[in-house]
């Protein structure tokens, strides 16, 4: 856009005309090629520059000269391109004219009508000089005429047929068991029916051990996925370790690795169940014993009497439970003889049996609540009560001691 500037003032120039004309042809830009309206922003450093040549006198000269002569070979190009259009539409019309003499008319009509210097309010403006016609050839180049040389097109089928060639000798090489056929062993001629079965085993041999490979990588995979699933105190996960384990069939190569670690993961699996039954979570160790497989069979035996252990101690775990519940129920705020009852019934949880300890520990808890009642009676003045009281403390119990000395004290009329 500056060099239309250029162009349109030529040797005049100033920056006032340079900002005129990029405001008027910047927005028609942006209309034509469909894009936001731009708006140029021109600095000038006071209002003296406004008025002032961009161009040098000297250079404004020269540069009127080099104006006119830049038209002049712009007009002489398109003109040229033009005459070339018009042979290519004359060629297909079979009506072309000889080509020198269109270039020549289009060249003096183009320097008639176009060749004018513009009108420009500076008088000191040249008339341009006249312009040479250039002669066009009038027959095609040879570069477009001359025929490809015979060894390109050898080269391009050569090597065409080359790599068709390649292709087809990989797909052979890929695929050669496909094409070579496997010879079939002859049954020799033996009445004896042993030999003709140890040549058919002998024959069979050879796809086993060509199969070898692939089925060892199978097992191989088997064995890492189930592996992966294993995570600590997860009976189902070495479960489903195993299951998938068994895919691998005795004939297979690693079947004997197989085995061992299913059986070292039913063992974890037993672990697991003895370990939550320790805690008194015998439902849950009953449900890891049963995914003992009976792939180990030693192991599954044993996790079989486990199970049978543990379906006894669940049910007397439930029983007892049902007892401490009962024993709590019995349980009325200051009196004495409530206490006493849930003493009694708690002692009816026998020592070998799940809750005992539990039992053991509520009537410690009741019998010390008996005593701190009868302390309590004794305080207050009512020593006969508080007698009848710390009397029924149980035997055993850790506060029955203080309760005995606590009786003596009083029948002495101590407090």
């Amino acid at each position: 856009m500056l060099l239309e500037a250029l162009h349109h003032y030529q040797a005049n120039i100033t920056l006032d005309n340079l900002d005129q004309y990029l405001r008027d042809r910047l927005p028609e830009l942006c209309q034509h090629h469909w894009r936001p309206i731009q708006t140029p922003l021109v600095v000038i450093p006071s209002e003296d520059f406004r008025q002032q040549l961009i161009l040098p006198t000297a250079i404004n000269s020269s540069a009127k000269k080099k104006a006119t002569i830049g038209r002049s070979k712009a007009f002489i190009s398109k003109a040229r391109l033009d005459t070339e259009d018009a042979q290519a539409k004359d060629i297909w019309n079979s009506t072309a004219r000889p080509r020198q003499n269109t270039t020549r008319a289009v060249v003096e009509k183009r320097s008639n009508t176009s060749l004018i210097p513009m009108t420009h309010s500076s008088s000191n403006q040249e008339a341009p000089k006249p312009t040479a016609v250039v002669p066009y050839p009038n027959g095609p180049s040879q570069a477009d005429t001359a025929p490809t040389p015979w060894w390109q097109h050898l080269l391009f089928w050569g090597g065409a047929v080359m790599v068709l060639a390649l292709l087809i000798a990989a797909v052979v090489l890929r695929n050669r068991d496909a094409f070579i056929p496997v010879p079939v062993a002859k049954e020799a001629p033996n009445s004896n029916g042993n030999a003709s079965s140890g040549a058919s085993l002998n024959g069979s041999s050879q796809p086993l051990t060509t199969l070898a490979p692939s089925r060892l990588q199978a097992n191989q995979v088997t064995l890492d996925q189930a592996k992966h699933l294993l995570r600590p105190n997860q009976a189902t996960l070495f479960h489903q370790a195993i299951i998938q384990t068994r895919n691998i069939k005795s004939s297979d190569p690693l079947y004997q690795q197989a085995q061992k670690d299913i059986r070292r993961w039913n063992e974890v699996i037993l672990d697991l169940a003895e370990g939550r039954a320790d805690k008194g979570y015998y439902e849950s160790a009953i449900a890891a014993a049963q995914l003992v497989t009976s792939d180990s069979p030693s192991v599954y035996a044993k996790a079989q009497q486990t199970i049978e252990q543990l379906q006894l101690l669940s049910k007397q775990q439930q029983q007892n439970q049902g007892i401490i519940q009962a024993a709590k129920q019995q349980i009325k705020p200051y009196q004495a003889t409530s206490y006493s009852r849930a003493i009694a019934t708690l002692r009816q949880i026998p020592p070998a049996q799940p809750e005992y300890p539990e039992a053991q520990l509520l009537i410690d808890q009741f019998s010390r609540t008996i005593y701190l009642m009868a302390q309590s009676r004794a305080a207050r003045g009512d020593i006969q009560l508080a007698i009848q009281t710390a009397a029924n403390v149980p035997a055993g119990t850790s506060s029955s001691e203080e309760a005995k000395k606590a009786i003596a004290k009083w029948k002495q009329g101590k407090r």
